[in-house]
């Protein structure tokens, strides 16, 4: 008798524990079934934030979709001006206005019969155009005859050859900022090689913040476009 209560005892628990492992959700699935609800979480809100909104899809547990959506206009209003206002700050921060203080029609005309005090060919390149900028006060107002490509840089027009690395240099060329009134419609930048002679300037940038900033130039009297390339790139 002692056994056969026990024995129904066994058959009622393994009965139980057969209930309560079938109820039971599986660990493997839970695991892979959330990593399918973040890969679409992170999916959904990419395509949503490229869409100018925010939104989180998941899959319930029953397989069902939910989607949550976020109206965050007023946010993106805010971030968007807010990019505008520092733009518009930078922008007002760089504003630059160049000041070339000679007249080139007027110098032109007194130039005639002016030799040139130095000729920048191919020796010494960019040891004498570097020379220009940290000693100008020992060459202002020279003459000078160079010869290089033609570079235009934003607004600026540069005369320069392909060389290393300096303290100036400007988009990998060895270059000097030349200023003209003739018309450059037919010289290709990086492209056209020119020869310039002309008068060692100095200009002033006045900036937006009030501050001034002297920089050098060559005050072109004459401009010719040649048809032979001299040394590019240059080593010295």
């Amino acid at each position: 008798m002692r056994n056969k209560i026990l024995c129904y005892i066994v058959i009622v628990f393994v009965i139980f524990l057969c209930i309560f492992i079938k109820a039971r959700p599986s660990n493997s699935f839970h695991v892979v079934n959330s990593a399918k609800e973040e890969n679409m979480a992170v999916n959904s809100q990419i395509d949503s934030t490229e869409n100018g909104g925010y939104s989180q899809n998941f899959s319930g547990s029953n397989g069902t979709q939910k989607t949550d959506s976020i109206d965050n206009s007023s946010s993106v209003a805010t971030t968007d001006s807010l990019i505008s206002s520092l733009q518009n700050q930078a922008k007002e921060a760089s504003v630059i206005v160049d000041e070339y203080p000679y007249d080139i029609d007027k110098d032109r005309a007194l130039f005639k019969n002016k030799k040139v005090d130095i000729k920048v060919g191919d020796k010494f390149y960019m040891t004498q155009i570097n020379d220009w900028y940290i000693n100008f006060k020992d060459y202002e107002g020279k003459v000078v005859e160079i010869e290089g490509k033609y570079i235009r840089i934003g607004n600026y027009d540069f005369i320069g050859r392909s060389g290393p690395t300096c303290p100036y240099c400007t988009g990998g060329y060895v270059d000097f900022e030349f200023k003209t009134n003739e018309s450059l419609k037919d010289i290709e930048s990086e492209q056209s090689w020119l020869k310039i002679i002309g008068i060692l300037r100095k200009g002033k940038s006045h900036m937006s913040d009030g501050k001034n900033q002297d920089f050098y130039y060559i005050e072109t009297m004459s401009l010719e476009k040649m048809d032979k390339a001299g040394i590019d790139p240059i080593t010295d």
